[in-house]
């Protein structure tokens, strides 16, 4: 049974912009191991639970590829014992570096990768992962036996619609030259036509027409 867990992810800092919402999905990991270690190669302002313990390779003092590589053996090594699993997010380099290892140790692996990019880096990585996951099926630029689509992995507790009271629109008296749309009992104006034209451009490029009619 897998209960302790190594996540490798690039940042660990919950004022990061773009990357603070991986903070997240180690509170919600937590909940479901005994322990985790996570290893990143910068590690800012963090607040996890007791069974989570970050390892930084050095990026928020040191500019030394050398001392992240060797920071990274050194943490694999002496937390071997420490994990069951490894979940490397997005970066392949760290399933190269340590994929032979972790397969030597009887580690399972599981790779989250979502990019169109498809490098020889990208096809050195797929080697070694028991599983690779993706938000959907164009996120993953490869085709593998071992791909599971999982979806965005959003924070639906935190990122939710509005239940707010829907209120009919007044009527509208428009200036000559703009045109109306009818919805239901309702006259809505309708500008910007350039931009609806332009929408309709890129689904026909993307052959949704099919699915999304407009007239």
């Amino acid at each position: 049974m897998i209960s302790k867990l190594l996540f490798i992810t690039q940042k660990v800092d919950l004022d990061d912009d773009l990357l603070g919402v991986y903070h997240r999905w180690i509170e919600g990991l937590a909940a479901k191991f005994e322990k985790i270690s996570v290893i990143c190669l910068y590690q800012g302002r963090e607040k996890l639970p007791a069974n989570v313990a970050v390892y930084s390779l050095g990026k928020e003092v040191s500019s030394s590829r050398i001392k992240y590589l060797k920071n990274f053996y050194r943490y694999i090594w002496q937390l071997r014992k420490d994990y069951d699993a490894v979940f490397v997010h997005m970066n392949p380099e760290y399933l190269i570096l340590g994929g032979f290892l972790w397969k030597l140790w009887g580690k399972r692996l599981v790779f989250w990768y979502a990019h169109y990019l498809a490098n020889l880096k990208l096809r050195l990585a797929a080697l070694f992962p028991d599983t690779i996951v993706t938000s959907t099926r164009l996120a993953y630029p490869l085709k593998s036996k071992k791909l599971l689509v999982l979806q965005q992995g959003i924070d639906t507790e935190r990122f939710r619609p509005l239940k707010l009271p829907i209120t009919p629109p007044a009527p509208t008296r428009l200036p000559d030259g703009q045109g109306l749309r009818r919805a239901g009992n309702y006259q809505l104006p309708i500008t910007k036509f350039k931009i609806l034209f332009l929408a309709r451009n890129v689904l026909m490029a993307l052959q949704l027409t099919k699915r999304y009619k407009l007239d």
